[in-house]
């Protein structure tokens, strides 16, 4: 495969946000405890505000992400609530969607009552839970839904007003997809809307035409079912990224339907975020997300989310395993993380990004274990055919680990030398499961071994006894005939 790369790659750095209080801050309710809970579910950035969706309180809370105030929150009787989004030309709509397949309209300038409902030919908008919800841009809204059951469907709302008279008219049924041979985990759609990518159960990547729904392009080399897609920019419809629940991330190009760049995620990603052009942030349902360069597969950083409170550091950890169960926001180097009890820390990156923007790697830092003139990194293309610009690729045919300095030298031994150590550990976990292994296997022979013979011998037991009733029935025959014969002939 021309331009394929496959790295796995250590973080350079280990970050904590408990290392610099400074830069997060916590949206909370006054009725909430100061302890940390768990992370959990989802948080999206409206206009001036932000909702998060806790699972654990069963409740959408709403806050003024400027004066960093608890304002309500969204109160639906009927079912619960598991996913949201936004309608992208209104900067106070939330759309909610539901456990039992509802999908309501919230006005968050007054969130006292819903504003309207999808519906399908009078019944809700699908028959099972809502998993995900995405909007296109202004001059084309649509919302796209996904539900449990991995049906997506295309909603028009062209002609939705808040001012509208009749709200139920103007949001209409445009499309629903066709079946997937798997189904669907999750789905991302284009900024204009010409697009769709979905990740199945089956690990196959595809990406459909709004247009016509037919399937552009299918994208395989996943093992595992897919838990993250997303395309790759803005303003690119042609390059696609994954993450699997394989551990691994893969880079695609949607013209060739080539994977172009493999990474070993060290997690099973659950959403991606583009901090820059080049620079990714991969989070997963764990206390831990990881920094990327993708223009040279290098992982930067490694980002532990917990908060240091009272001098008590607690971990912020996702229990949950379902793959639709969290979703963090982005918006100018801030990156909004939920909380179970409704909370939200806001961590300001822009440290980390600027201390990351430039780096350029050594060669030792590439495994590939081919030159570096012979894996340039491949060309993206958006669209339109007008090449993507990557920052960080040197105009010189040189290598650019010629440019490196002491400090990247020193991140490079540092490097070897925890892999090293991983390796050492690795290795040594893995004999002390192989003697485990061979003991456990010498505990079963011999438990199979005994159970075996006792088997056998409660066989030749109920055979015996079996035998011993058989020879008394048949001699209680004989007998019983006997006597029969006698008193006939007696009475003879």
């Amino acid at each position: 495969m021309n331009g394929f790369r496959a790295v796995k790659s250590f973080p350079m750095e280990t970050f904590s946000l408990s290392e610099d209080p400074s830069s997060c801050k916590i949206l909370r309710r006054s009725d909430v405890e100061k302890d940390v809970e768990t992370i959990g579910s989802y948080v999206l950035l409206i206009g001036d505000k932000v909702i998060c969706l806790s699972l654990a309180q069963a409740s959408i809370y709403l806050y003024n992400s400027r004066s960093n105030e608890y304002i309500t929150r969204l109160e639906y009787s009927k079912s619960l609530a598991t996913c949201f989004g936004t309608i992208a030309s209104f900067d106070n709509i939330a759309v909610v969607g539901y456990e039992n397949g509802d999908i309501l309209l919230w006005n968050l300038d007054n969130p006292s009552v819903y504003l309207c409902k999808l519906v399908d030919i009078g019944k809700r908008a699908h028959q099972s839970r809502i998993c995900c919800l995405r909007s296109t841009l202004k001059e084309c809204p649509r919302i796209i839904s996904l539900s449990s059951d991995g049906i997506i469907k295309v909603w028009n709302l062209s002609r939705f007003s808040c001012d509208c008279k009749n709200l139920r008219s103007s949001m209409v049924l445009e499309k629903t997809f066709p079946a997937h041979p798997s189904k669907v985990c999750c789905f991302d759609v284009s900024r204009d809307g010409n697009q769709l990518v979905t990740g199945s159960n089956d690990g196959s990547v595809r990406v459909w035409d709004m247009k016509d729904l037919k399937e552009c392009c299918l994208l395989l080399g996943h093992i595992a079912p897919v838990t993250a897609v997303s395309f790759y920019l803005p303003s690119s419809s042609s390059v696609v990224i994954s993450g699997g629940a394989d551990e691994t991330i893969r880079l695609w190009n949607c013209l060739s339907g080539d994977c172009v760049l493999l990474l070993s995620s060290l997690m099973i990603p659950r959403g991606f975020i583009f901090v820059e052009n080049n620079l990714l942030f991969a989070y997963s349902n764990s206390s831990l997300g990881f920094v990327w360069n993708l223009s040279y597969g290098q992982c930067l950083a490694q980002v532990t989310l917990h908060e240091k409170d009272n001098g008590n550091t607690t971990s912020l950890n996702i229990q949950t395993s379902t793959w639709d169960n969290i979703g963090l926001d982005y918006h100018e180097y801030q990156v909004f993380i939920p909380a179970l009890d409704g909370s939200i820390f806001i961590w300001n990156c822009y440290s980390l990004v600027q201390k990351w923007k430039e780096f350029v790697p050594l060669k030792e830092l590439f495994e590939v274990g081919i030159d570096w003139k012979e894996t340039q990194t491949p060309k993206m293309t958006g669209s339109s055919g007008v090449e993507l610009e990557n920052p960080i690729q040197t105009k010189d045919s040189s290598p650019p680990y010629e440019q490196s300095d002491i400090y990247n030298i020193q991140n490079v031994l540092r490097l070897r030398e925890q892999r090293l150590c991983a390796e050492k550990q690795s290795i040594c976990q893995q004999r002390r499961e192989l003697e485990l292994w061979a003991k456990n296997l010498e505990e079963s022979k011999k438990a199979l071994e005994d159970l075996y013979n006792y088997r056998v011998e409660n066989l030749e037991n109920k055979a015996k006894i079996l035998n011993d009733l058989y020879r008394e029935i048949s001699l209680s025959r004989c007998s019983n005939a006997l006597t029969i014969h006698n008193i006939i002939h007696k009475e003879n």
